[in-house]
């Protein structure tokens, strides 16, 4: 996973899906929303960024699920069905 400026959804890492390809699993998408004060983390280090976070006062979070992804077998269309779906749920937050 990664994180961004809330804006747009980042391609996601083909290599991220091997395990759930290999294993032939289900994949839950699962979108992530946070608001507030110091909330996203789009530069610095993960500690500059955990001190901002814990200055402010407040922070929301909305997460949804999406329906799994059946087992696949290419880890490539995986990821690009995964963000599309994950880019639909965040729209929806």
């Amino acid at each position: 996973g990664t994180c961004g400026n809330g804006l747009e959804i980042s391609p996601f890492k083909a290599s991220l899906f091997a395990p759930p390809v290999a294993l032939q699993l289900p994949t839950v998408p699962v979108a992530i929303r946070y608001v507030g004060e110091g909330a996203v983390w789009t530069e610095g280090s993960m500690a500059s960024h955990m001190a901002r976070m814990l200055r402010g006062r407040r922070i929301e979070v909305a997460i949804r699920f999406g329906e799994p992804i059946p087992a696949a077998t290419d880890r490539k269309a995986l990821a690009v069905e995964a963000r599309r779906r994950v880019a639909d749920l965040y729209a929806t937050l």
